[in-house]
């Protein structure tokens, strides 16, 4: 089985040291570096199936290189960060991160979400082609074998955690999904600022989708206190 490559993007030597022995002992490749310039060098001449960036790096901070990789990647992204604000989630997850882990974290925490994020990836990697994985709703086509959604015919270059909570909504229009709900479909376990976190989701695909959306049919609607649904007409 090929083993999954993770570019490690940490400027502290003795923290980065600290992750690559963890990630390598449980059975993944890793590459360090201690920059975001050069980290983003490293990604566009490697191959790496997920991302760690610390959010304070010099030069280039973490947000920036973050915002770079999504140029041309759905990749998973971690962020790791001492910043605990609400707008500090807001700006990591904006910038395109899958998700934030806040220092300090335990080692077992960050293994447990790579190894999460990598059982949803293969999860999107049916081994065979099913009919039923290609349907449409309303302006969108969803096709579970390639992993895709189109609205209006065009692509959207969703990350992973976009398409999953997207492909939620389109499984079952006028459905009322709570945050958790949603959230849980996109990451395996709970933990803090899961409203926020689903928001910025939400908010970044309802931007991806208005560059192609003029006369406003996403139906994608928020239920004050409760969630999200896509209802269209």
């Amino acid at each position: 089985m090929k083993k999954h490559n993770i570019l490690i993007i940490e400027d502290n030597i003795d923290t980065a040291k600290n992750i690559k022995l963890y990630v390598e002992y449980n059975g993944f490749n890793s590459d360090v570096v201690h920059c975001g310039l050069v980290g983003v060098k490293a990604f566009i001449s490697g191959s790496y199936d997920l991302v760690i960036i610390d959010r304070m790096l010099p030069g280039l901070n973490g947000l920036e290189v973050c915002k770079k990789i999504r140029i041309t990647s759905n990749v998973p992204i971690i962020m790791l960060t001492a910043k605990i604000s609400d707008h500090d989630l807001v700006e990591g997850l904006s910038a395109g991160a899958d998700e934030y882990v806040k220092k300090p974290y335990s080692n077992k925490e960050l293994i447990a979400r790579i190894k999460a994020h990598f059982r949803r990836s293969e999860s999107l990697n049916p081994s065979s082609s099913n009919k039923d994985s290609h349907y449409s709703v309303g302006n969108y086509v969803l096709n579970k074998n390639t992993c895709t959604i189109e609205f209006n015919k065009q692509d959207l270059l969703l990350t992973k955690t976009e398409y999953l909570i997207l492909e939620k909504l389109i499984s079952a229009p006028k459905q009322v999904f709570t945050r958790e709900q949603l959230f849980l479909t996109a990451f395996d376990a709970t933990h803090e600022s899961i409203d926020r976190t689903i928001d910025v989701h939400m908010h970044n695909l309802r931007n991806k989708i208005a560059k192609i959306d003029k006369d406003k049919s996403h139906g994608i609607k928020s239920i004050y206190g409760v969630g999200y649904k896509l209802d269209l007409l």
